[in-house]
């Protein structure tokens, strides 16, 4: 069975709060800009044209991490069903090796 580690869990999770900090950071420029003329005054309704009014912006923000989740999932899915987990090869390893261990010495151990 597929574990997470609590590591790459919470690098998924940390790298979800980045892009969404990241969002509101353009409605900050926005703002900042908005107060007067500054380094931010080129960044004013650039935020609102990109993401209220263009529809692919939000089509793609969506849709790319649900895409790269599905291959996610049917990767691990996959390969948990056509191949061994490192547990089972070492008790196949360990059986072999008592087997082995029990025909020299005619017992087991």
């Amino acid at each position: 069975m597929y574990q997470v580690s609590a590591d790459h869990s919470f690098r998924r999770i940390a790298s979800c709060i980045d892009h969404w900090l990241t969002t509101f950071r353009f409605f900050d420029l926005q703002l900042i800009g908005r107060s007067g003329p500054s380094a931010f005054f080129s960044f004013v309704f650039v935020t609102e044209h990109l993401f209220n009014m263009r529809s692919i912006t939000w089509v793609v923000s969506i849709l790319t991490p649900t895409i790269a989740i599905i291959f996610d999932v049917t990767g691990k899915v996959f390969s948990n069903i056509f191949f061994p987990t490192q547990s089972q090869i070492h008790a196949e390893i360990e059986a072999q090796e008592r087997k082995a261990s029990w025909k020299n010495n005619g017992q087991c151990g």
